[in-house]
């Protein structure tokens, strides 16, 4: 029945997720069980540097998915701004993405950033829920 399957689904949901009072006014938090990071960087590129940011991508991603944890490490880019490079990432835990982000070769091509981007890269990092 609908209602089985309802209460079902609502079963799995009450495992893979546990809340957490932030002791604010009845605010809550809902926390994943799961430590799964996941990373959304963009970037925006300078004109005329493309090549040379897809070639530093690319040799940092050769290393970065042998890393300890790395589920993913994946460039993309906008169909509609060729300038604009997204980085979809995840990782195992976020101790993972703090080894990752703390490498010598992650180090090395934030380096090379400042001749290639137009900005900061932005860094979204999300929790998995479910």
């Amino acid at each position: 029945s609908t209602q089985s399957r309802s209460s079902a689904a609502s079963d799995v949901y009450k495992r893979q997720v546990s809340t957490q009072s932030t002791g604010t006014k009845g605010a809550t938090i809902v926390m994943a069980s799961s430590s799964k990071v996941t990373v959304v960087v963009h970037f925006d590129v300078k004109p005329g540097q493309e090549q040379a940011f897809s070639s530093l991508v690319k040799t940092m991603a050769e290393i970065t998915r042998k890393e300890k944890g790395c589920h993913f490490y994946d460039l993309h880019q906008d169909l509609d701004k060729p300038s604009r490079y997204v980085m979809l990432e995840e990782w195992e835990t976020a101790e993972d993405l703090k080894n990752h982000s703390n490498s010598e070769h992650i180090a090395k091509a934030r380096e090379q950033f400042p001749t290639l981007l137009n900005s900061t890269p932005e860094v979204i990092r999300l929790g998995f829920i479910l």
